[in-house]
């Protein structure tokens, strides 16, 4: 049984990504690193939740060299951060052409995976973690997944990409919470104008969204590439597994 350790935003990202690992493993055991399955600090833990909970507990583990202990007892550490944290944490460079038409969000992607590894204090990763960067939110996998016949599901076919492209949305969740009736559960509600994701809902649709994963990959350039790492690194365990059985 593979042990896989999740290092995310929030309670939805984990759920999206376990999800994913569905569609490749048919057991494994989750372990629930960032934010933990616990009440300590309320649902988000020691560090807190979102990126900068992340941000926290990956420099945390730079400083104590934990890093290494931790994977010893794992095959596979998930670090996730969504694309859109570039604008939150006003990641912005020189490189960053605003343009009417084109899509920054592959710049967003790569600034955003070479910030995780700068937390890390690691110029390159470990085989066994494996990034992954949703384009512009995990929410737009979901999204995919369970609307993929909405007109705003423009598949991103390059890195040139247009504004209408649906990984360059910004506004994702909101285009979410107009499709709960569709879906059939409250996926995102709002609060004094706040938008919020109900996890327990998620549940719901985590065998569709595994279901639907090739729609997604098909659509969506990151979810192509958590996909083909996914991929990648499961032949290697699996190819060692098989050496070690022989």
């Amino acid at each position: 049984m593979y042990k896989v350790g999740f290092i995310c935003e929030g309670k939805t990202d984990q759920i999206i990504i376990q999800a994913v690992l569905d569609t490749f493993l048919e057991d494994y055991r989750s372990f629930f690193i960032q934010p933990p399955k616990s009440n300590l600090g309320g649902d988000s833990g020691l560090f807190g939740g979102g990126w900068k909970g992340v941000q926290k507990w990956c420099e945390q583990e730079t400083k104590t060299n934990k890093l290494a202990d931790l994977l010893s007892r794992i095959d596979l550490l998930i670090i996730q951060v969504d694309a859109d944290v570039a604008i939150e944490a006003n990641i912005t460079t020189e490189s960053f052409i605003h343009s009417a038409e084109l899509c920054l969000a592959p710049k967003y992607v790569n600034h955003v995976r070479i910030l995780i590894q700068k937390w890390l204090g690691l110029e390159t990763l470990p085989e066994k973690i494996i990034l992954c960067v949703p384009s512009m939110a995990s929410e737009t996998w979901a999204f995919v997944a369970l609307c993929s016949d909405d007109k705003i599901n423009v598949p991103c076919i390059s890195e040139c990409r247009s504004k209408k492209c649906i990984e360059c949305q910004t506004d994702i969740k909101r285009k979410l919470k107009t499709q709960n009736k569709k879906i059939g559960v409250k996926l995102v509600t709002s609060k004094k104008g706040k938008l919020r994701n109900h996890a327990s809902a998620y549940f719901h649709v985590q065998e569709q969204i595994s279901k639907n994963w090739d729609i997604v990959t098909t659509s969506c350039c990151q979810a192509d590439r958590f996909n083909y790492e996914l991929e990648s690194l499961f032949s290697i365990l699996d190819n060692k597994k098989f050496i070690r059985e022989k």
